[in-house]
């Protein structure tokens, strides 16, 4: 019974992502706290494909602050004509996007 468990979790770390269901099973609104986050600052909200990037963010707070920082710089401190979105975790590729395990605000 014991190998039986033990094969288990070995096809388990082989073809599966512990660390995403782990961050799924835990921290399901949040990073978890050995991912990064991905910050999407947006300026113009009619016009989505310009945004810029800030890639390696240790947490929800620096995402936020960062992007504070670029709304300030833009010109729109209260955030009226621009947008972002945090994404955590490290993201997959799926029809040429970027799909991270969770993405907020």
């Amino acid at each position: 019974m014991q190998i039986f468990i033990l094969i288990i979790i070995g096809l388990w770390f082989w073809l599966g992502n512990p660390k995403n269901d782990v961050a799924n099973w835990f921290y399901s609104n949040e990073p978890a706290p050995w991912e990064t986050v991905d910050a999407f600052y947006y300026p113009n909200n009619s016009n989505l494909s310009d945004y810029r990037v800030m890639s390696g963010l240790s947490d929800a707070q620096a995402c936020r602050s960062w992007v504070s920082q670029m709304a300030a710089l833009n010109g729109d401190p209260n955030m009226q004509r621009s947008s972002y979105e945090c994404g955590a975790g490290k993201p997959t590729i799926k029809y040429g996007l970027n799909v991270y395990r969770i993405t907020f605000k």
